[in-house]
């Protein structure tokens, strides 16, 4: 009723209307939520065990519309791409990318997901700070750590949560009747309309080795893609158009 201008701002937050389609009903569903930047959820429950239901939703049908003020933008949901930290510090296998224990803390760890990014220099962004490595041998006995017994404070597999993301395409198609039987169409097509680039994390860096002794593990990104750090160098994002015709008979 009022166009979006009232709830948008909430207690100093800022807030959307997710609309999601109901994974069980099929019905549509809508939840005020807050944001962060570039339409960032928190699937957090107030810390529940458990996932909220609209997050659920997200899983089942990821393309989903998002209210803010008064305009409604068509969007994909995804999560943020899990990554590790590892440590081949004392590795039978350091230098061959391969086969490496996982980073140990030195303390505990206050957060297992990306946050505001920082500036640190040309296109690299620090997104997570972590404890200094404890780099004590796991056995000591044979001298590396390729095998157990592990410690139980060793991160798991994938233990951290990178940056979500987002992009706007849009499609639109015209037909055209050509006599009884026949009939054309056009097409146009345009991914990422709005030339929004999304933040990658550089896994090819989390090595506690490639940072100082008893240093944090800096997690840093690059933004718009990886650039040549991913395969061939062709994982950027860009803007791009597209055009389609075709007859129907």
């Amino acid at each position: 009723a009022t166009g979006g201008k009232v709830g948008h701002d909430w207690n100093g937050t800022r807030c959307l209307i997710l609309h999601t389609t109901g994974r069980k009903s099929g019905d549509t569903r809508k939840f005020a939520l807050i944001y962060g930047r570039d339409y960032v959820l928190v699937a957090s429950k107030g810390g529940a065990p458990d996932n909220p239901g609209w997050y659920k939703n997200l899983v089942a049908h990821p393309d989903v519309k998002i209210q803010v003020w008064g305009e409604v933008i068509p969007v994909t949901a995804r999560t943020g791409t899990p990554f590790g930290v590892f440590d081949s510090t004392n590795s039978a296998n350091a230098g061959g990318g391969y086969g490496w224990p996982r980073y140990v803390p030195g303390a505990s760890i206050t957060g297992y997901s990306t946050g505001t990014p920082i500036s640190v220099g040309v296109d690299s962004f620090n997104m997570l700070n972590l404890p200094a490595a404890n780099t004590t041998v796991f056995n000591p006995t044979i001298g590396f750590s390729d095998f157990g017994p592990y410690p139980v404070t060793m991160t798991h597999r994938n233990a951290f949560r990178g940056p979500g993301a987002w992009s706007f395409d849009l499609s639109a198609a015209k037909n055209f009747r050509i006599g009884e039987r026949m009939s054309l169409e056009f097409r146009a097509e345009g991914f990422n309309i709005l030339n929004h680039h999304n933040f990658f994390v550089n896994g090819a860096n989390l090595d506690v080795p490639n940072f100082a002794t008893g240093a944090p593990i800096q997690v840093l990104a690059k933004k718009g893609g990886l650039g040549t750090l991913a395969t061939g160098g062709n994982h950027d994002e860009r803007r791009f158009g597209q055009f389609a015709l075709r007859l129907h008979f």
